[in-house]
């Protein structure tokens, strides 16, 4: 009985922890410290990738808003170079590969890292293909009713970095997880070699008696 209660609180902890798909996405590396969003400004990023990028589920920007926003804020990633996103036409000629919109209240007054994510259908990119990150929002141009984005350039010439979930620069190509345990898993694998352990001795004991 001891065991197999045993055994399902460990089989429960492994069908808890589950396998995380990386993730990857793409952050502006601006020169600026900072540039305002607003109906008169769009920020864009234009960037080929060297080599075929799966996973990208969008963006990640060190940003703030004004106290008084209350417009939404959009990035669009699209296939070739700019394009007006307030331009007659923009919504029937480009369809974007993603489209992820925020409200105002995903931001706070002082500068915190916002993801711009689509966890339900990200993206691959191709090698040698010209894509277009874009910025807009119809929020008004007062420094109160804005966006503000925050930089600082990190040495690279690339308009845009690749990274993880937690801002850290990858490659750009998701790593493949499939034949690295994950470290909770370790822990778990080690704690249910444990238990055969403990389980064993018990029962050579009993039959030592």
């Amino acid at each position: 009985m001891v065991r197999k209660r045993v055994y399902l609180t460990v089989m429960a902890l492994l069908l808890g922890i589950g396998h995380v798909e990386a993730a990857i996405f793409i952050s502006p590396n601006q020169t600026d410290d900072k540039e305002s969003v607003h109906i008169g400004n769009t920020p864009f990023w234009t960037f080929t990738p060297e080599q075929d990028t799966s996973g990208l589920h969008g963006g990640l920007f060190l940003m703030k808003k004004g106290p008084h926003t209350d417009k939404d804020i959009t990035l669009d990633i699209i296939q070739g170079e700019f394009a007006d996103p307030y331009g007659p036409g923009y919504n029937e000629e480009i369809e974007p590969l993603l489209r992820v919109t925020l409200s105002p209240e995903k931001f706070q007054i002082n500068p915190t890292w916002v993801f711009f994510e689509d966890t339900q259908q990200p993206i691959a990119l191709s090698a040698g293909t010209t894509y277009t990150a874009i910025l807009y929002s119809p929020a008004e141009t007062k420094g109160d009713r804005r966006y503000l984005l925050k930089g600082g350039n990190t040495g690279s010439a690339d308009p845009v970095l690749y990274v993880d979930a937690g801002g850290n620069p990858v490659g750009a190509t998701v790593p493949s997880q499939s034949h690295v345990p994950e470290p909770s898993t370790l822990v778990v694998w080690s704690l249910l070699g444990g238990v055969a352990a403990v389980v064993g001795w018990r029962r050579r004991r009993r039959l030592s008696l």
